[in-house]
């Protein structure tokens, strides 16, 4: 009686290993297939600004220009595009927090984010639509402070940037200042 014990001990223990493998595996195989959904989304979306190009310069303008959109349409297009863009991280948020996504997509879609979110514009419509959601007040609370974290560490980056880009322009303007004789090398 002892050894069909001690047996059928050693089976389950053999069974349950490869039930857990099997789990696992069927893990990986769900996280590889939403964060390649979420992959697609985010080239998609990446791709709308490239393909549709008055999108494109609009973002250019508003984003790398610091400039007002003054066409309405346009206006309304880039605000409905930033929007799909918070939706596709607050999905990409829930699904890090049930680990069903990897942590690549997680930091590409949330760093992209946080840089959208150093846009004023972008801020406020995405909070008003947010406000305008059916979620409830512990998830919008956490998505908010999220939100907030991820706009100051944009800024924070933005601000290093402008500071990178007028270190550049220094070095421009010393070089153009140069005489002609100096910038060219002496041949021999």
């Amino acid at each position: 009686g002892v050894f069909a014990i001690f047996v059928s001990l050693v089976f389950l223990a053999v069974q349950n290993r490869q039930s857990q493998k099997q789990m696992e595996r069927a893990n990986q195989i769900a996280r590889a297939e939403f964060s390649g959904k979420i992959r697609s989304t985010n080239i998609g979306l990446l791709s709308q600004l490239v393909e549709d190009g008055e999108l494109g310069l609009a973002f250019r303008q508003l984003v790398m220009e610091n400039k007002r959109i003054e066409d309405e349409d346009t206006l309304f297009r880039l605000i409905t595009w930033f929007f799909n863009y918070s939706v596709l991280w607050m999905d990409t948020v829930s699904a890090d927090e049930k680990g069903l996504v990897d942590e690549e997509i997680f930091k590409i879609v949330s760093g992209a984010q946080a840089f959208h979110l150093s846009i004023p514009i972008v801020w406020d419509s995405t909070v008003r639509a947010l406000g305008q959601r059916v979620l409830d007040t512990e998830s919008l609370d956490k998505i908010m402070s999220q939100m907030v974290t991820l706009r100051d560490k944009a800024k924070a980056r933005k601000w290093d940037a402008a500071k990178l880009f007028a270190q550049q322009r220094e070095a421009q303007d010393a070089s153009a200042d140069m005489p002609s004789e100096a910038k060219e090398e002496p041949r021999k």
